[in-house]
């Protein structure tokens, strides 16, 4: 199968731009054939089944475009292999406009659904025609809707759709343009520039070992060199060096001669490069590859090659140093490229999430259990389209080495437990047992929580997938200087020869019921790179019919932290076999301080008992910490802990992502009033009659729910995301303002300060950071919180800090359910939908 396809795609072109745009002709007239006949066997169970009518308008048009489409995809296909590609792709973008055009309403192509559609082909024609090309289709495009607009329905054409295909055409010829450019240059600088220094350096050891009698040819060599080199001798110290070098390090060759490499490179170079630098060029035993780093506002790249004698004596290091500020710049623009592709993407599949949440929320009115399902379906393709792009971005960022990790004490049996409880009803609904076998005394290690989260999503989901039957089991040990993870599943296993490409991107294994699973093929890859950014390693054993165990390793630190075993979630025990697992508490979190164990240990099972989730702290001087994470709907404090309680109580009313949390009191000392001046919501006295604290939590937290709801103001340019975060917050109870710029939302907080703004950062006229900022300048609106919703992830550490400063409370990204939003929005409106 892999042969015939390799076959297919196999195009033969000594241009490599051709050849790259006739495969990638290729590969779509594939899928789009693969399609066609999955598109003629639903339309026919529809038919059959008495959904749709063959004499409906829209059953025929799929029966003709599908086969006439499939006819011209045959018929391409071969034009593409065998004749010219500039032909082929004329003829293909042709028949998707055809079917764009006349498979749908006239209504609905010219001001309606299928508008969107046109913009396929303008964006296909710059990547498989000429980057111009896309104004030739946008052109065709805006002639097909006025056609279709004065002929079929006798309206004016769109002035502001033609002009938005011009616009797509624009961007689409800008990015390809650029693209081929920056593709035509890498390669021939690369190959030159590599050649070059490979030979050049090769000519100046074997010249260095020959220094008296070749001494003039040598000074010719180096003169001649655009590359900057410099020659040390035994003690490290700078004794040749071109002319080449003075532009390259902007110091003069007289100052760089008789120095060492710290004082060449000087305070421009960062320490930790210095170190890498320095260590390369005292490993006197083999010749090392270019490393790049940042000198100033430059990007350079140096390779070593150590000088031996004849007899094996070190004579010398020679250091070549090149300018790669132009190939970093183009690695930019190729970042620039993909975070513009991403926001296009994100935005329209929002608003395609967002309004299938409230279809099936039955906030347009009630639907059928066919149409449930048809929605169900066209939701989960598109979050199998988010989890694309978000995997493509994900293997960009890590290529780049812009994907960074927030490390951070974490407890792993407590996301281990998380994503376990996220996952369980999974696990159910298919009859599959999920069991968790955690040791209670592992050592907390440093790690990204959220990455390390979406390592074990990654790993259960495959487990999930692949498990026909039995289930999976997550185990973790400490194993020398590490946390060993093992999932171990029943599933139908891996075959040999599949193992070593396990890894890679794209490879997905050719089995049947492989193949009937959605998945993309870059998870693991992910997963791989995630681990090994922590310092750790994954690999897997597997046998075909007999399940797999997928391992992984995350260090520990140097002083290694012991989790007390009361301060841990209650972890679920495995389930004995024939047992039914107990339920997992899903009310609201309480957060239960007290030194005494056995005292926190008890009021936790009466908790649990009525659905609570509970987490217990036993040290007072974690409280805030633990209540600023966890965000408890209720805290009960013991005021005798290693700190005093009323001054934790004070510290958690001090600080605004822990003020507005209810807090009861629950001590040996009868003396309420001071606990109540300091802004307890409660105070009981030990021992307590039965009932009293359930009763005391119970009252508290239905008079939380019984507040007003909050007013909520949503900022986007997106006119169908403003609409679709209006009905979804207004159908949870909240009120909802609008405004579609920074400027609108200023105005609009003047006119009504809402209880929090829901915010993307980038719009026209004023954009999301100004708009922080703004909010920040003025006394009354500096206290109001602020959660970014925003297609474009902010990633730079230092960004998220500043803008957390100025009142961002969250950072959310498109597209996100209406039940993630409603469930952040209730942390910081104390309100429960």
């Amino acid at each position: 199968m892999m042969r015939m396809l390799e076959y297919l795609l196999d195009i033969s072109s000594v241009d490599p731009d051709e050849q790259r745009r006739a495969k990638l002709l290729q590969i779509l007239l594939l899928g789009i054939a693969g399609l066609m006949p999955l598109a003629l066997l639903m339309t026919t169970i529809a038919v059959v089944s008495g959904v749709a009518s063959i004499q409906q308008r829209e059953v025929l048009l799929v029966y003709f475009g599908s086969l006439i489409t499939l006819f011209g995809v045959i018929v391409i296909f071969f034009i593409n292999r065998y004749g010219p590609t500039w032909l082929a792709s004329s003829i293909f973008l042709l028949l998707i406009t055809a079917v764009v055009a006349f498979t749908d309403a006239p209504q609905q192509v010219v001001a309606g659904r299928g508008v969107f559609l046109f913009a396929i082909p303008i964006l296909m024609a710059s990547m498989i025609l000429r980057p111009w090309a896309s104004f030739i289709w946008a052109a065709l495009s805006s002639l097909v809707i006025a056609t279709i607009a004065v002929v079929e329905l006798q309206w004016v054409p769109s002035i502001p759709v033609m002009t938005g295909f011009f616009a797509v055409a624009f961007v689409s010829w800008l990015s390809a343009r650029s693209m081929e450019q920056a593709l035509d240059e890498v390669r021939t600088i690369n190959r030159e520039l590599d050649r070059r220094v490979e030979q050049r350096t090769r000519d100046l050891a074997e010249a260095l070992a020959r220094e008296h009698a070749e001494a003039s040819k040598n000074r010719a060599i180096l003169d001649g060199i655009a590359d900057g080199v410099i020659v040390f001798d035994r003690e490290n110290r700078a004794i040749v060096a071109n002319p080449a070098v003075s532009n390259i390090l902007d110091r003069p060759v007289e100052a760089v001669l008789g120095t060492d490499i710290e004082q060449i490179l000087g305070d421009d170079v960062s320490p930790e490069d210095k170190k890498t630098i320095l260590s390369l060029l005292q490993d006197h035993e083999k010749t090392s590859a270019g490393i790049k780093f940042e000198m100033g506002e430059k990007t350079l790249s140096v390779s070593f090659a150590p000088v031996h004698g004849r007899e094996g004596e070190f004579l010398g290091t020679v250091v070549v140093f090149r300018d790669f500020t132009r190939e970093a710049e183009i690695d930019r623009m190729k970042s620039d490229f993909v975070s513009i592709v991403s926001h296009e993407l994100r935005t329209p599949l929002t608003s395609i999430q967002g309004y299938l949440d409230l279809l099936l929320m039955e906030a347009a009115g009630p639907i059928t259990k066919q149409q449930a399902s048809f929605l169900e379906i066209a939701k989960g393709n598109a979050e199998r389209l988010h989890e694309l792009v978000s995997d493509l971005l994900d293997i960009s960022r890590i290529e780049s080495g812009k994907a960074e990790l927030d490390l951070q004490v974490v407890s792993l049996p407590e996301i281990i437990e998380q994503v376990a409880a996220a996952m369980r009803p999974e696990f159910d609904e298919r009859g599959l047992t999920l069991t968790l076998d955690i040791p209670r005394d592992l050592p907390e290690i440093f790690g990204d929580p959220m990455r390390i989260r979406q390592v074990l999503t990654n790993l259960l989901g495959n487990a999930y997938k692949y498990t026909p039957k039995g289930g999976a089991t997550v185990r973790v040990r400490q194993v020398d200087n590490a946390l060993q993870v093992d999932v171990e599943d029943t599933g139908i296993g891996i075959a040999k020869e599949d193992m070593d490409r396990l890894f890679t991107r794209f490879f997905r294994a050719e089995d049947r019921f492989v193949r009937q699973q959605q998945g993309t093929g870059l998870g693991l890859n992910i997963t791989k790179s995630i681990v090994e950014m922590h310092g750790g390693h994954i690999w897997v054993e597997s046998e075909p019919g007999k399940g797999s165990t997928f391992s992984f390793t995350l260090p520990l630190p140097a002083g290694l932290v012991k989790v007390p075993v009361e301060e841990q979630l209650p972890l679920r025990k495995p389930a004995l076999s024939g047992e039914e697992p107990a339920a997992v508490p899903s009310g609201p979190w309480i957060l239960v301080v007290d030194d005494d164990p056995q005292v926190a240990r008890l009021f936790q099972q009466e908790l649990q008992k009525e659905g609570y989730r509970v987490m217990v702290v036993t040290q007072g001087s974690r409280v805030v910490e633990v209540a600023r994470q966890l965000q408890p709907e209720l805290i009960t404090l013991d005021l005798l802990m290693d700190v005093d309680g009323l001054a934790v109580l004070q510290q958690l009313k001090r600080e605004p992502d822990t003020a507005d949390i209810p807090v009861v009191i629950v001590s040996v000392v009868p003396d309420a009033e001071q606990g109540l001046a300091l802004g307890a919501a409660d105070y009981l006295v030990k021992p307590l009659n039965e009932g009293e604290l359930l009763s005391c939590v119970r009252r508290l937290l239905e008079q939380r729910e019984a507040e007003s709801p909050g007013k909520i103001l949503v900022v986007d340019d997106e006119i169908d995301i403003v609409g679709w975060l209006k009905h979804a917050l207004t159908h949870y109870g909240y009120q909802v303002d609008e405004a579609y710029d920074g400027i609108q939302a200023l105005e609009a907080v003047a006119a009504n300060k809402p209880d929090l703004i829901l915010l993307d950062m980038k719009m026209p006229r004023m954009d999301g950071r100004t708009t922080v900022r703004r909010l920040r300048e003025n006394p009354d609106t500096r206290d109001i919180p602020i959660i970014i919703l925003s297609a474009n992830p902010i990633t730079d550490e230092r960004e998220r800090e500043q803008l957390t400063g100025l009142g961002v409370r969250e950072f959310l990204r498109k597209p996100v359910t209406a039940e993630q939003l409603v469930a952040e929005v209730q942390k910081y409106l104390n309100h429960s939908g």
